[in-house]
């Protein structure tokens, strides 16, 4: 009887964790685009900087 007591313990916590990694996961999606836009945009903005010294 405590394995299957056991069994539903782990299946609960499973069910706990789940929806959590997932939000965790859509959240890392949603987000990697921008973190990309910004690594680009400051790049193109120290490289504006650049330019204008040499001017």
């Amino acid at each position: 009887m405590s394995d299957l007591y056991l069994f539903f313990m782990i299946a609960m916590i499973g069910g706990l964790v789940m929806p959590i990694g997932t939000i965790i996961l859509i959240t890392k999606k949603i987000t990697a685009p921008n973190d990309d836009l910004n690594k680009k945009i400051h790049h193109l903005e120290k490289e504006v900087e650049d330019l204008k010294r040499r001017l």
